[in-house]
């Protein structure tokens, strides 16, 4: 397997790594990586080379008629009941979303299954935080 690490980190290393996995996705128009094949959820892998960190991220949008209250409720449960992303809520004026993050360190380098591994765990999360959502506040 290859290793991840400060040398090689690219998005485009993460590509085939996970291309190798039938995760497919493609780099978008801001440079990130679009996955939404072989996966759960759709969701951007974007490099922090800053930090020696991979940033997995993703979104759903909240209904308009949904209070805070219930949002923050359901981001609450899902943040006490599944463990891998951190769930937050994006105020916007058009629209709100709850998003996820989680970040994965690289500095000292990763075997290129555990970002297979996170790449297939991260999406699950958030049909998990569905699941969850008992005053139907998601889209």
């Amino acid at each position: 397997m290859k290793s991840f690490n400060q040398e090689n980190a690219s998005l485009e290393m993460i590509k085939s790594i996970l291309d190798g996995a039938a995760i497919e996705g493609k780099i978008d128009d801001d440079g990130d990586l679009y996955v939404t094949e072989g996966v759960d959820f759709p969701f951007w892998v974007i490099l922090v080379p800053d930090l020696n960190f991979i940033m997995f991220k993703t979104h759903w949008s909240v209904k308009a008629d949904a209070t805070d209250e219930d949002v923050l409720s359901l981001i609450n449960h899902a943040n006490s009941k599944i463990v891998l992303p951190q769930f937050f809520m994006v105020p916007g004026e058009d629209v709100r979303v709850i998003q996820g993050i989680y970040y994965l360190p690289y500095e000292y380098g990763i075997d290129s299954r555990l970002i297979i591994k996170i790449a297939r765990r991260f999406p699950g999360a958030f049909v998990a935080c569905g699941q969850l959502d008992e005053n139907k506040v998601l889209v």
